[in-house]
């Protein structure tokens, strides 16, 4: 439940507590039906689901096990929506330890066996819904589906269900290489002003202000999605330009930017709201009701999304997506003349190869790149 605790202020939207409810109220009702609980037990079942709530509850602990796995002899028949059912098995795998433990993994993780079926998986096209053509998988998606499996790997053979020699194997599975140019759209200067003032044209001016910091922040300093909503307010320093970043695998850096960039007229404007209309809220950027005041919840990454595709109905010419300021500031960066090393330690990249990818020069700038004497 996205923590132990129940939190009322943190964000529900990964668990749904009403479809998972009806579903456990209907088990309840099914085992009434099939005489293996009495009346008084059914009303106690149905009491205490009724009568759940978070708000209630943030005091509350679940230890993963706690409840013991039942032995049922015939077969369940009860009819669910899909929702209930997708809630009612992620809360059975939460409760029942021996989940991974009754998986027969020895016949799934079989390494001659799993190599020939990824091979004929991705060879296989896929044939687009919207026309005729057809469509092979990309060598980063398949290194994605190989590297998801070797996880799973992984994790039987600390439960003791595959030995280290089985896991090795796995391991050693290798899939034929290739590369695919980057998805990532560049966005100009140009494009970005047109953003901001799409952006600060919004009716509710405090979001606006605040739309427009996370814009810029993100087409200049090229911070993903997880570490600008993971920024708080003491991790921005106006006097020395630096932002205090903790990126992927818990590594901290400093992204620098300029007094003169359009980045720190945005952020000091945020700023001075969030510093005028509350001070005991932590993150740097938080939620803006229609009332046009903030409130505790932090943003999620979806927010960003929904963000870029807001703009696109207010009147930008295309669709963008968050990584799209990501790509650019990298290529920003590129075109300056600043070197692959650098640039890759601006973007928090553990390797140069990936910052490669994310260059978005054109090959007409190629032309007149030829070796002297």
């Amino acid at each position: 439940m996205k923590g132990l605790f129940y939190d009322p202020s943190r964000s529900l939207k990964n668990l749904h507590i009403n479809p998972l409810k009806k579903a456990l109220l209907l088990i309840g009702d099914y085992y009434y039906q099939q005489q293996q609980i009495s009346s008084s037990q059914l009303t106690d079942w149905q009491d205490s689901i009724e009568k759940f709530s978070v708000h209630n509850q943030t005091q509350y602990e679940l230890d993963p096990g706690w409840l013991a796995p039942i032995t049922i002899e015939q077969t369940l028949t009860i009819e669910l929506t899909s929702q209930a059912q997708v809630m009612l098995e992620a809360f059975s795998c939460f409760c029942l330890r021996p989940c991974i433990e009754r998986m027969d993994w020895h016949s799934v993780l079989y390494a001659p066996v799993l190599q020939t079926s990824m091979q004929s998986f991705l060879s296989s096209r896929l044939t687009m819904k919207s026309s005729d053509r057809k469509q092979d998988y990309a060598p980063a998606t398949a290194d994605n589906l190989l590297r998801m499996l070797r996880g799973v790997a992984h994790h039987a053979w600390l439960s003791e269900s595959i030995s280290v020699e089985t896991l090795q194997r796995i391991k050693a599975i290798k899939l034929p290489r290739g590369s695919r140019q980057s998805s990532g759209r560049y966005l100009s200067y140009t494009d970005v002003d047109q953003i901001s003032a799409l952006t600060l044209a919004q009716s509710n001016k405090i979001k606006a202000l605040r739309d427009n910091a996370i814009f810029w922040l993100m087409y200049e300093s090229g911070l993903r999605r997880a570490e600008v909503i993971g920024l708080d307010i003491g991790d921005i320093d106006l006097y020395l330009c630096k932002i205090r970043v903790m990126g992927k695998g818990n590594k901290e850096r400093h992204v620098p930017f300029s007094k003169s960039s359009d980045l720190y007229s945005a952020i000091e404007q945020w700023l001075a709201i969030r510093l005028q209309h509350s001070q005991n809220i932590s993150s740097f950027f938080c939620g803006v009701n229609r009332y046009q005041q903030l409130t505790v919840q932090r943003l999620t990454t979806q927010t960003l999304n929904d963000l870029c595709k807001h703009i696109h109905q207010l009147g930008f010419s295309r669709r963008i997506s968050p990584h799209d300021f990501r790509h650019s500031v990298a290529t920003n960066l590129l075109r300056s003349g600043y070197d692959l090393l650098l640039v890759s330690k601006f973007m928090g990249h553990s390797s140069i190869t990936t910052t490669q990818r994310y260059d978005r020069r054109t090959d007409d700038e190629l032309q007149g790149v030829t070796p002297g004497r």
